[in-house]
């Protein structure tokens, strides 16, 4: 099982990634191909 420090390292990392565009229209383009719907 992942520990605390992990998921909080994680966390961290992923939160950068959000701000970067070409890493968010990545996820709206594998969204778009896997059809899936924001709730947004």
């Amino acid at each position: 099982m992942l520990d605390a420090k992990f998921w909080e390292k994680y966390f961290e990392v992923y939160d950068v990634l959000n701000l970067v565009i070409p890493y968010r229209e990545l996820l709206e383009k594998i969204a778009d191909k896997l059809e899936i719907k924001t709730m947004f």
